[in-house]
C-alpha cells in the first residue's frame, strides 16, 4: 500500500487500522484457542473442508471492533457460513463497517469527498 493510500485513509476519520488490527488479534485467538482444544476433531476427517471460523462465531469479532466505532455493527456484516482465513474476514468485514461508519457519520464522509 502506497503511503499516499494510507495517509488518505487515516486522514478520512475511518479507524481501518485499528478495526483491521482487532479482527486479526481475534482471529488468532480464536483459531489458537481451537487448535489447543482437547476435544477437536481429528485431522483428515470431513472437518477439514468445513470453514476455520463459522459465521455464528464470528459475530463475537463485531464486539471487539465496536469499540472503535461509536455506534452497535449488525451481524448482517458477517458473511453467512463464516470465513476460511483472516484475510477473507478483514476483506469482507472491513467495507461493510467503513459504510456503515460513513452512514452514521455524514459529515466525516462529506469532509473526504
Amino acid at each position: 500500500m502506497s503511503t499516499a493510500t494510507k495517509t488518505q485513509r487515516q486522514s478520512s476519520g475511518f479507524p481501518e487500522d485499528e478495526i483491521t488490527s482487532s479482527l486479526e488479534e481475534w482471529w488468532d485467538s480464536e483459531v489458537s484457542a481451537r487448535e489447543a482444544d482437547p476435544f477437536a476433531p481429528p485431522r483428515g476427517t470431513l472437518y477439514d473442508v468445513v470453514v476455520a471460523i463459522d459465521s455464528l462465531s464470528s459475530v463475537n469479532a463485531l464486539i471487539m471492533i465496536e469499540r472503535h466505532v461509536d455506534f452497535e455493527i449488525p451481524a448482517q456484516v458477517i458473511k453467512r457460513g463464516g470465513f476460511r482465513n483472516r484475510e477473507e474476514m478483514i476483506a469482507h468485514i472491513v467495507p461493510k463497517v467503513r459504510d456503515l461508519y460513513f452512514k452514521h457519520h455524514p459529515h466525516v464522509a462529506a469532509l473526504t469527498a
